[in-house]
């Protein structure tokens, strides 16, 4: 079997469809929400929202896990026992510095998206630079098998945590761990830090399967999960997030039951079987194509679509009554302008600079 070359072509479907979904999420829902959390807009039809976030949740919270799996290729190297403790000392520094400037980017971004009022909401890009360095943190001195353990306890704990902790709610480490609940920040590190460490576990049990030449054998044993997490969802009701229209971003989205995430984690594993079994026969995407583009691009797409994307739809907001048209008219020119700056970071790439982490 051909060399591993740390590029899953099953991973780059699932970057490029989550990162278009979330570009069509947050633009629908920054049309509809006039507050920063909730809304009062008559034109606002919680059915319509229940099915639209239930329907896309799957895929876009899969991109977090994605970048857990992109992780577990990082480490290739330093996984090999073979390697001179030195050389895996470089690659978790290197980590643990791509993690500050990502953090970073994140308050920027909220700077220049949002404004200085919400400079230090918590949101997905610091949630993924705080995974990174735990990670790393427990690969160095631990295994792949004590992340796991973790992130199961982060996923169990999590309801229980927040309950003993509530006193403290207001404190910014307590919004990094466990959000709060007016809606204002995002992706607490419980219990999210368990979808991470699911990407990562996907990841490496890909490498196995595939060093065996068995990925038959991963689809078989990614479907029975996949179908017994699900079920266990199912059968306890816990398969779809309400709507909270006062508080959208609130908890019903960000502190969702560890049942819910369990059958969310059914449903990814389904989806990467099916997705993996169904292009087996494909080698590469085109270089400029729309996985290609949208998948290697994730990072800065996300970043530059919020940034125009929000300031966009307030100047529209401001001078159109809710016209669907044009909702419908930003959405395509949203798509087309990430697209292109797929593009660039491809053809970046190509020629020699980095512009992933």
């Amino acid at each position: 079997m051909k060399k591993f070359d740390g590029r899953w072509l099953t991973l780059d479907i699932i970057k490029a469809v989550g990162i278009i979904l979330i570009v069509i999420e947050h633009i629908v829902v920054w049309w509809f929400i006039d507050l920063d959390y909730g809304t009062d807009n008559p034109f606002f039809n919680k059915n319509f929202f229940f099915v639209f976030l239930n329907s896309i949740i799957v895929f876009t919270a899969l991109v977090p896990a994605a970048a857990g799996a992109s992780l577990r290729f990082y480490l290739m190297p330093v996984l090999d026992d073979n390697k001179r403790t030195a050389v895996k000392s470089i690659y978790h520094k290197r980590i643990i510095v791509r993690a500050f400037i990502l953090a970073s980017l994140g308050y920027l971004l909220n700077y220049l998206a949002f404004g200085v009022e919400d400079v230090f909401a918590w949101d997905v890009l610091q949630f993924l630079a705080l995974c990174f360095v735990v990670a790393v943190v427990i690969i160095r001195w631990g295994s792949i098998l004590m992340l796991a353990v973790i992130g199961a306890l982060n996923l169990i704990l999590a309801p229980y945590l927040r309950e003993i902790l509530g006193n403290y709610q207001s404190r910014y480490w307590m919004i990094m761990l466990f959000g709060n609940q007016s809606g204002d920040h995002f992706w607490p590190f419980f219990p999210w830090f368990s979808i991470f460490v699911f990407g990562f576990l996907i990841g490496n049990y890909y490498l196995y399967f595939r060093s065996k030449n068995k990925l038959l054998h991963m689809h078989a044993l990614f479907f029975l999960v996949g179908m017994f997490f699900l079920g266990l969802a199912v059968l306890n009701n816990k398969v779809f997030v309400d709507i909270d229209q006062t508080n959208f971003w609130g908890p019903n989205i960000f502190q969702p039951s560890t049942l819910t995430i369990i059958g969310g984690f059914g449903l990814a594993l389904l989806v990467i079987t099916l997705v993996n079994a169904g292009f087996s026969g494909i080698k590469k995407f085109r270089k400029y194509g729309i996985i290609s583009s949208f998948s290697k691009g994730v990072l800065w797409i996300f970043i530059f679509h919020t940034i125009v994307g929000y300031n966009l739809l307030l100047l529209l907001k401001n001078s159109v009554l809710y016209s669907l048209y044009a909702l419908f008219f930003v959405i395509v020119f949203m798509l087309i302008f990430c697209y292109l700056i797929g593009i660039v970071c491809v053809w970046l790439k190509e020629n020699g600079v980095k512009v992933n982490f």
